[in-house]
């Protein structure tokens, strides 16, 4: 009898053994499907599948842009080289004739080269045939070259052995890439053509008689002042701006003791100078 009973409470305490580790399971189960249904605890109530949204970007403050470099070189080196150098030995001295030309690709550059070779060519060619036979006929023949106001101005200068000079200027829009005459010079210099006129020739006329009063014991100089003031050699001026984008016109003027004998007169040209 007793060990009837022994063996009932055995099988009784084995019974509500399982039946407790079925419903330990049970509830294990349920809070796993549970914490794994349930919005994390920082998510509102039905937003449990929407991604966290991803911090907003602070925008660039926006800079000034810095100002473009120019369109074209405005180095002279990089601009103007030399086409043409030839040297000559006399008493002891070195005469140098050089010819520039111009480095930068655009028509205008073809146009001016085109007028140095044609003009200096020949000079340069005399000046050795004339060393070579009897003395070196020009002293000097060079240039000068700056750009001002994107403008590259070319200057040729020349003596020859008699003491007369010579002065010839070219100028090339770099940007439009166009060869500029007096006219177009003049209209950036803000002065109009026949005001030019007017006043190149009030100065023309002024140089005539200071530079040449010496001369006027031996003529009254009527032939060679009609030829310094006449329209064509008016015309003949060239205007041009210098380093400092003054306007400054070359201009020939007749000698007064020998016939068709000239010299270079340059001038700074102010446009409030104009009637």
């Amino acid at each position: 009898m007793r060990k009837t009973a022994a063996v009932l409470l055995a099988v009784l305490w084995l019974i509500a053994a399982c039946t407790g580790c079925s419903t330990l399971a049970a509830l294990g189960a349920q809070g796993v499907r549970e914490a794994a249904s349930s919005p994390p605890p920082s998510a509102e109530p039905g937003d449990a599948a929407s991604p966290t949204p991803p911090p907003t970007a602070t925008p660039e403050p926006i800079t000034e842009l810095a100002p473009t470099a120019e369109p074209y070189p405005t180095d002279t080196a990089a601009l103007v080289g030399v086409y043409r150098s030839e040297q000559v030995e006399y008493q002891g001295k070195t005469l140098t004739y050089t010819v520039p030309e111009i480095l930068y690709d655009c028509p205008g550059a073809e146009t001016i080269n085109a007028q140095l070779r044609e003009q200096w060519d020949p000079q340069l060619d005399y000046a050795l045939e004339s060393a070579a036979q009897y003395y070196p006929f020009y002293g000097h023949i060079g240039y000068e070259c700056w750009v001002t106001d994107g403008v590259l101005t070319i200057v040729m200068d020349m003596t020859h052995d008699e003491g007369g000079t010579g002065k010839w200027a070219y100028a090339l829009d770099l940007a439009s890439g166009e060869a500029l005459d007096t006219a177009q010079i003049l209209e950036r210099a803000g002065m109009a053509y026949d005001d030019f006129l007017q006043v190149v020739r009030q100065k023309m006329e002024a140089d005539f008689y200071e530079t040449q009063a010496e001369s006027f014991e031996f003529s009254d100089g009527t032939h060679a002042l009609e030829e310094t003031l006449s329209d064509d050699n008016l015309r003949r001026c060239a205007a041009y701006l210098d380093r400092d984008g003054n306007l400054q016109a070359i201009c020939t003027i007749y000698t007064v003791f020998a016939v068709n004998t000239t010299y270079t007169a340059v001038f700074q040209i102010d446009p409030a100078e104009a009637p």
